[in-house]
C-alpha cells in the first residue's frame, strides 16, 4: 500500500514542479524543451509501475512470452494441422476410389498416420473401411489389393468391416 502512496506523491510532485516551471519560465524557444522534458518525466513515472521499476511488494508487470516456447507451440500446432489435413485428404481419396467401385455401399473410411517419429512421419499406420455389404473374402482381398497398389498400405494394416449380415 505504501507503493501506491509513494507513486501518487511522485506524480503530485511532478505536476507541481511542471506547473511552477510553466509560470516561472518566460515565453520562448527554451520553454518548449522544458515542457517536453517534464512531460517525459510524467510519462516515465506513470509507466514505471507497469515496467517493474518500483520498489514494493506489489509490482504489476507486463509478461512477454518466451520466443522459443511460442515457436515450439506454433510448430506443434502446425504439425498437428498438417497431419489432420493429410488424414482427411487420404480418407477422401480412398473413399472416392471405394465409392467408384461400391457406390453408396462404401460408408466410411478412417486413417491413422504416424505423427511422432520424424523418419516415418506421414506413414499410414492403419486404414479402417466400413462397407454396407455382406462379408466376402473376395471383396476383402480386392480392397486390400487396391489399397496396396494405390496407397502402399500393407494388408495387415487394413481393417474392413462389413455391415450387412450374410443371407
Amino acid at each position: 500500500m505504501n507503493f501506491i502512496k509513494d507513486w501518487a506523491m511522485t506524480m503530485a510532485t511532478i505536476l507541481i514542479l511542471s506547473s511552477m516551471c510553466e509560470v516561472l519560465l518566460p515565453d520562448g524557444g527554451f520553454r518548449k524543451y522544458v515542457r517536453l522534458s517534464l512531460g517525459i518525466m510524467m510519462v516515465i513515472s506513470l509507466v514505471s509501475p507497469l515496467l517493474g521499476h518500483g520498489n514494493s511488494e506489489w509490482e504489476p508487470r507486463i509478461q512477454v512470452p518466451d520466443v522459443g516456447q511460442v515457436r515450439q507451440k506454433n510448430e506443434s500446432v502446425r504439425q498437428r494441422d498438417i497431419v489432420t489435413v493429410y488424414q482427411k485428404n487420404l480418407e477422401d481419396a480412398i473413399g472416392g476410389q471405394l465409392r467408384q467401385v461400391y457406390g453408396e455401399d462404401a460408408r466410411t473410411v478412417t486413417c491413422e498416420v504416424e505423427e511422432m517419429d520424424p523418419e516415418r512421419f506421414g506413414t499410414i499406420l492403419s486404414v479402417c473401411v466400413e462397407l454396407n455389404l455382406p462379408e466376402s473374402q473376395a471383396e476383402q482381398q480386392r480392397i486390400a489389393r487396391m489399397l496396396k497398389e494405390n496407397f502402399g498400405v500393407e494388408e495387415r494394416k487394413i481393417i474392413i468391416t462389413f455391415l450387412k449380415e450374410q443371407n
